[in-house]
């Protein structure tokens, strides 16, 4: 499954002290937010980014009156004091726990978020520190600093690194996955833990990811058993068990999360109706709505007297589920969601069909910066009170606008040279494959998921289009360095 180990290029992170190292992560993790660094600030994403603060001081807040028993049980009884906002059947959604609580742990001083950018981009670093090792590139500070340079400016990583948002952990999961199948031989245990940990990690961030990953596991899987079942070779149990492991541990502790904190047996159970919401912008869905309300008794149709047509409009607009929705509406809307959207979907299945296939295609090259602002910050005003604003910084238009096209020509670059690969049938090893196969996989699930599941936006697949480059790029460096050694042989 992995490469053997290869001698020709000798340079390994074992030889460098644990200080070298400590310093070369250092160095690219400040090269890697340098968006954030340009503004002071890390980028933040309309209402979303207040939304995981808010999230996490609940959180916190709740956890120290379930430690507190006395405290709590006091709680409970006096129900109509300004505390009551923290029970959880208050909260009409919260956005993942445990991405919420990393982001309100890592806010930093005036909430400049900086600390959770800095920590983003050195786990980021880590794996491309990895990954050069794996293939034995020098990791030389002559190097790595020209290299972590080229890295930053032409790829989407350094934006989503620097963005009050989980995306990024899309993609360095999707990378330490294939990582741990195509070197499942030559990395340490301490290395898989660590993946492994970025992957379950990632799996609770964000809801989109349970599908993405959990299709991208179930891919892999299937084709290393019937890779075995080939060819005959050692039995894969334990690379599976590699493989599964991170996973299963971030769905039961998501389920844990939920059941203690909202009393739910659910990996979803604060959720807002993102899937829902699709189909309703789709089609389907309103459909049905408009169709079925009486006969179904829907807790939506009790919020809405006309279902509004728009995703954005349905979930965050003024009059859309977030603002107008009770708690009470919220959970059996949440209950219902499923329901809707099987029944619409078997109601009108071309449609569906039409929808889904169409999406996906539209997200798969859907990829920049658009909706990023660099003139915003955010507020605290008072306690669950954070708030998104817009100042009077520079936005950087031209600036975003000029990566955003050169990113563009890149992924195109990348794909050309997949082809020529592929037309002149250059041979690369095993771990290349796969390497290289489990990160389009990626790609593909993860515009299928979110294209039909929640709505096309460039964040979705920006979040993840930046492993293809950093791992093409690794490989044809490895083949560079590989053929300059063997031309220095034959001289």
């Amino acid at each position: 499954m992995s490469c053997s180990p290869d001698k020709t290029l000798t340079i390994q992170t074992a030889r460098i002290k644990p200080w070298r190292y400590l310093l070369r992560l250092s160095i690219l993790s400040i090269i890697f937010i340098w968006p954030a660094l340009l503004t002071g600030k890390i980028i933040s994403y309309y209402q979303d980014s207040a939304s995981y603060l808010k999230g996490g001081e609940y959180v916190l807040q709740f956890t120290k009156y379930l430690v507190s028993s006395a405290r709590y049980v006091d709680h409970q009884k006096h129900a109509d004091t300004p505390d009551n906002r923290d029970r959880p059947e208050s909260i009409s959604g919260i956005r993942s726990p445990t991405y919420s609580v990393f982001t309100y742990l890592l806010r930093g001083p005036q909430n400049k978020l900086l600390i959770l950018a800095a920590v983003q981009s050195a786990i980021f670093s880590y794996l491309l520190l990895t990954l050069l090792d794996l293939y034995r590139i020098p990791l030389r500070i002559t190097f790595l600093i020209p290299a972590a340079i080229i890295i930053a400016l032409t790829t989407s990583a350094p934006w989503y690194i620097s963005y009050a948002m989980p995306d990024i952990f899309s993609g360095l999961a999707i990378l330490s996955i294939a990582m741990l199948v195509a070197f499942a031989e030559k990395l340490s245990r301490i290395h898989k833990i660590i993946l492994g940990t970025i992957v379950a990690f990632a799996v609770t961030a964000h809801t989109s990811n349970i599908p993405v990953l959990g299709a991208l596991i179930l891919l892999v899987i299937s084709s290393i058993i019937i890779r075995w079942r080939l060819t005959g070779k050692k039995h894969p149990f334990r690379l599976i068990s590699w493989i599964i492991a991170p996973f299963a541990v971030a769905i039961m502790a998501t389920t844990a999360i939920n059941y203690i904190g909202f009393g739910k047996t659910s990996i979803v159970a604060k959720h807002y109706p993102v899937t829902l919401a699709r189909s309703i912008s789709d089609g389907p869905a309103r459909w049905h709505l408009q169709k079925h309300c009486d006969e179904y008794q829907y807790a939506v149709c009790e919020v809405f007297d006309e279902i509004p047509k728009s995703l954005t409009l349905f979930l965050w607009g003024d009059n859309g589920l977030r603002n107008k929705a009770t708690p009470e509406q919220m959970d059996r809307i949440r209950e219902e969601e499923f329901v809707i959207v099987k029944r619409a979907a078997l109601e009108y299945p071309l449609r569906t069909i039409w929808r889904i296939t169409w999406n996906t295609l539209r997200q798969l090259w859907s990829f920049g910066y658009a909706e990023m602002e660099f003139n915003l910050d955010i507020t605290h005003d008072d306690v669950y009170q954070w708030d998104v604003v817009k100042t009077d910084s520079p936005q950087y238009l031209s600036l975003i606008k000029f990566f955003q096209i050169l990113e563009y020509v890149i992924i195109t670059l990348t794909l050309l040279f997949i082809i020529y690969i592929l037309r002149k049938r250059i041979r690369l090893r095993e771990c290349d494959y796969f390497l290289i196969g489990i990160t389009m996989s990626g790609l593909f699930i993860n515009a299928a998921v979110c294209g039909s599941l929640s709505t096309v936006a460039d964040r979705y697949q920006g979040r993840v289009i930046w492993v293809l480059p950093v791992v093409i790029t690794v490989v044809a460096l490895y083949r560079y360095l590989n053929r300059q050694q063997e031309t220095r042989a034959r001289i």
